[in-house]
């Protein structure tokens, strides 16, 4: 089994070199210009990796994200593998997580493509760019024209709700009212051992102080209960070992 990456997206849409003049192209043409589909200069040696080592392979098992668009790359891949053995089986495993039971569930039930989610992103993709490029044209060259700035204003659909995101965030700070808050920790006496309160924290002082001043009225505690535990923690790496065994204790205090 050969086992490869990518870095995301591998190929991308373009505008023939028709439409790139700025100036003497109505940006309204690019709602309806031809889009032909390219390999970015900084992604061929990924597109040759992957044709190279698809020659000698008789399957191919995608395992990119299991959203969208590690659908539609993993159709990128599909297509690249392909130009360099059409014979190639070509299959899908997907997963959610990262766990040694997920991955060999996948394995062991694979599928195919959505071309369904396959498709989305490409409309997405083709949206994106004539919108971005053309608007992204107007505003430019308009405001070039009023203010003689040279900058480009760039237009992207995606980036507005991302923007929305950014300037809801921004209003809650400035609307936030803080309050002060009280809580009660219980420290071991020469040691660095801290419990904390169950009931966290709380904004009403007056009675996190009277609860403070009675338990002032008590020098010592007494352990009545320990309870031992064993949690796991599952770790993954390149070859899917598992971590250790990590112990966890609870302690159960009670005034005397």
């Amino acid at each position: 089994m050969k086992i490869t990456s990518v870095l995301g997206h591998i190929s991308s849409m373009s505008f023939s070199d028709e439409y790139r003049n700025w100036d003497l192209v109505n940006p309204k043409l690019l709602i309806r210009a031809p889009i032909s589909i390219i390999t970015p200069e900084e992604m061929k040696d990924v597109a040759n990796n992957l044709k190279s080592l698809a020659r000698d392979c008789e399957t191919l098992i995608i395992m990119t994200d299991c959203d969208r668009e590690g659908e539609y790359i993993g159709y990128e891949v599909k297509e690249l593998c392909l130009k360099g053995n059409p014979r190639l089986d070509v299959k899908r495993a997907n997963f959610s997580s990262l766990t040694k039971r997920d991955l060999l569930n996948a394995l062991s039930d694979l599928d195919c493509l959505n071309m369904n989610l396959v498709k989305s992103v490409g409309a997405r993709m083709e949206l994106d760019l004539r919108t971005g490029a053309s608007l992204t044209r107007i505003q430019s060259v308009r405001l070039r024209d009023t203010t003689q700035t040279k900058e480009v204003i760039s237009y992207g659909p995606c980036q507005f709700p991302t923007l929305g995101f950014i300037v809801e965030q921004f209003v809650k700070s400035n609307c936030f009212i803080p309050e002060k808050f009280q809580t009660l920790e219980l420290k071991v006496y020469n040691s660095n051992t801290t419990f904390k309160w169950d009931r966290g924290n709380i904004f009403d002082e007056f009675f996190v102080s009277s609860v403070h001043q009675h338990l002032l009225q008590f020098s010592n505690a007494n352990v009545i209960s320990r309870i031992s535990e064993i949690r796991s923690k599952l770790y993954l790496n390149s070859v899917f070992t598992l971590g250790n065994l990590c112990p966890f204790e609870r302690l159960s205090f009670k005034r005397p």
